[in-house]
């Protein structure tokens, strides 16, 4: 891909908190990869999924070779399993991040594994009842480093579709 937007820390930015970085052209971008992905019907009730993504990227700025992308990690995986019965759906499911480059591309945060869990009632056609909890066992979640994630929380609510 030619003629990217990055967000350059070498760059002073008086602007910024900081004093440096801000979005500017980058010369070119090459991301390949591959992904596997499927799922198994264990009975009519219970299905086990799962995924894996390998992706390497990496950019080009004026006179510096290839870089790795920053924020892409290069190994992500989940895996689940989800019990459907009538108008009750639950899930459980165990998300693989790998270590990314943070957006200096000074620093790799850590990898880390989280899982959720979630489910799903639906009242009628048009109504839903849902909740999940992400982070079931409160682990640390770095997505950039300095930029803590929230521990263990919950997301209750309604849904009404419109047909």
């Amino acid at each position: 891909m030619d003629d990217v937007i990055i967000f350059d820390y070498s760059i002073p930015n008086p602007a910024a908190p900081w004093g440096f970085g801000k979005y500017a052209n980058g010369d070119k971008q090459r991301t390949s990869g591959a992904e596997l992905n499927g799922s198994y019907a264990l009975t009519d009730d219970w299905t086990l999924y799962g995924n894996y993504t390998y992706t390497d990227s990496h950019i080009k700025k004026e006179g510096a070779d290839y870089g790795r992308t920053v924020q892409i990690a290069r190994n992500t995986a989940n895996a689940g399993l989800r019990y459907k019965k009538g108008k009750l759906e639950t899930d459980l499911g165990v998300y693989y991040t790998g270590p990314r480059l943070r957006w200096a591309a000074d620093l790799e945060t850590d990898s880390y594994v989280r899982t959720d869990i979630a489910a799903r009632y639906r009242a009628t056609e048009a109504i839903s009842v849902y909740g999940r909890i992400e982070n079931l066992f409160n682990q640390d979640v770095t997505e950039e480093i300095g930029y803590k994630q929230p521990g263990r929380y919950g997301v209750i609510g309604v849904e009404y579709r419109f047909f």
